[in-house]
């Protein structure tokens, strides 16, 4: 759950400038989706 909830804030944080656009928030996205391939491998070899 911590996950959603920094790429949640992220996403505020870049909204909240003003002058973000799409492209904006890619990083935000790839950041959520590696955070979860790595936790999830993690689990996985437990």
């Amino acid at each position: 759950m911590k996950m959603l909830k920094k790429y949640l804030k992220d996403l505020q944080m870049t909204l909240n400038r003003g002058d973000a656009r799409e492209e904006s928030y890619y990083a935000h996205l790839k950041d959520l989706l590696l955070s979860f391939a790595k936790n999830k491998s993690l689990k996985n070899r437990m």
